[in-house]
């Protein structure tokens, strides 16, 4: 089933998994879909950057994502999610670096009535 999502993401498949689990992560954008990392698991971003790289090995050069949480309070000193807070700091700036145009990920779930893909920042 070929979606504009699929264009958009450059997928075979319009299936997102998200996954605090590198395997699944890897094994769904091998197997065609978008798999997601959820980077609040990780301790340290040397902890995520040491997934992130397996991630990169283990695709094959098909995409995958990295879910950023945005917690609802500020965390204490030293909680892991303060990795969070730097990353979402540069999430603008990398996104024009990167060429991400969020106008096109917004069309493209509009024209698919109920994909339910909603890119927030």
């Amino acid at each position: 089933m070929r979606t504009r999502l699929c264009d958009t993401f450059g997928i075979e498949f319009p299936i997102f998994a998200f996954s605090h689990c590198r395997d699944v992560v890897a094994a769904v954008s091998k197997a065609g879909g978008l798999g997601v990392l959820g980077a609040l698991a990780f301790p340290s971003p040397e902890a995520l950057e040491v997934e992130l790289r397996w991630i990169d090995e283990h695709v094959g050069g098909k995409p995958y994502g990295v879910d950023v949480v945005m917690p609802a309070s500020e965390p204490t000193e030293g909680a892991p999610v303060d990795l969070v807070f730097q990353s979402i700091a540069g999430t603008e700036a990398a996104n024009q670096s990167f060429g991400v145009n969020l106008a096109l990920l917004d069309e493209a779930c509009a024209a698919e009535s109920g994909c339910g893909v909603k890119a927030l920042l």
